[in-house]
């Protein structure tokens, strides 16, 4: 039996969403900045079995993973495996479920095949993951703040800018939602296709950019987390411009709105929406602020719909993650 645990993560937004002009400086797509989370995460295990086979939440997705991943390490080989994914990160709700339980059980099924250093990316390819974000694929391996470039062909996988551990004493309170969104399959392609016809004006590229590579990057390295906090919302916020036109704001929906006004409210900078949402991060400096802010999110007679969840950051190797 071989077991393997991966990470959650947010997104904050992309770098260039539109197809952009005919300039130099338009020719990459997509690009952007996340943080893998150490929870909620996936933990699979995959068995020699006779046939295939699985149990868990989506037992059907995570076998179509794993033939993929048999077929391209030994092409017509009668070998099948049973999975079970004892743990799941919620679908639909901008925590990059889909990848990581593809790379979890392609992970997993190399190892079994011998091949337990295959390269994620090659992992991501097999199972048709990275379309559009790469920040799931290389944060596996790395953890922390992730930064990736884009890409002339879509077809392939952003590169990796660099990846930046934050302090170990940070904490994400992610406000999860209780139902899922209607962002994500056909809808979310359809949004897609329409916002990489809006033209984005290079200004707004160029200043996510200067964002990143400014603000974003030097506030991690730094540990300075009141900036760092400040940087994540501008930035995920300047994002949300791009997607107004199919989200009707900054935000994809009024309630996201209102929390990212109340958290910043509390007094915590680093608060936004990860990916198309429904979660709402905000980042704050250690277990007791996180304890606090949960507390007073209760007592203000928090709404039914969402619940509360605290991560660290994701680090592989350190002590609460083998």
């Amino acid at each position: 039996m071989i077991r393997v645990m991966a990470p959650s993560r947010l997104h904050f937004g992309l770098l260039q969403p539109t197809m952009g002009g005919e300039t130099a400086a338009s020719v990459r797509r997509f690009g952007g900045v996340g943080l893998m989370l150490a929870s909620p995460g996936v933990t699979v295990t995959v068995t020699e079995a006779a046939e295939w086979s699985a149990s868990g939440a989506n037992a059907a997705r995570a076998v179509g993973f794993a033939r993929k991943m048999a077929d391209y390490l030994a092409m017509g080989s009668s070998r099948a495996f049973h999975l079970a994914i004892e743990s799941e990160v919620p679908e639909h709700v901008g925590l990059g479920s889909g990848t990581q339980l593809a790379l979890a059980v392609g992970r997993a099924v190399a190892g079994a095949f011998g091949k337990p250093d295959l390269p994620t990316s090659i992992i991501g390819r097999v199972c048709e993951r990275g379309r559009r974000s790469a920040i799931g694929i290389h944060g596996f391996d790395r953890g922390g703040l992730i930064v990736e470039v884009g890409k002339r062909q879509l077809d392939s996988i952003s590169p990796l800018l660099g990846s930046y551990p934050l302090l170990d004493p940070w904490r994400i309170v992610l406000f999860l939602p209780r139902d899922s969104t209607p962002w994500h399959g056909q809808h979310e392609r359809q949004a897609m296709d329409r916002v990489s016809q809006t033209p984005q004006s290079e200004q707004t590229t160029d200043r996510l950019c200067r964002m990143v590579l400014l603000e974003l990057i030097p506030a991690a390295l730094e540990g300075d987390l009141p900036a760092f906090g400040e940087s994540v919302y501008a930035y995920n916020r300047k994002v949300g411009e791009a997607f107004a036109v199919v989200q009707g704001g900054l935000y994809s929906h009024p309630s996201i709105e209102q929390l990212v006004h109340w958290v910043r409210g509390q007094g915590v900078a680093g608060v936004g929406q990860s990916s198309w949402g429904p979660t709402v991060f905000a980042i704050v400096g250690s277990a007791e602020e996180a304890e606090w802010l949960c507390d007073r999110y209760q007592q203000a007679g928090a709404p039914g719909d969402r619940r509360l969840w605290v991560s660290a950051v994701y680090r592989p190797g350190s002590a609460d993650w083998p």
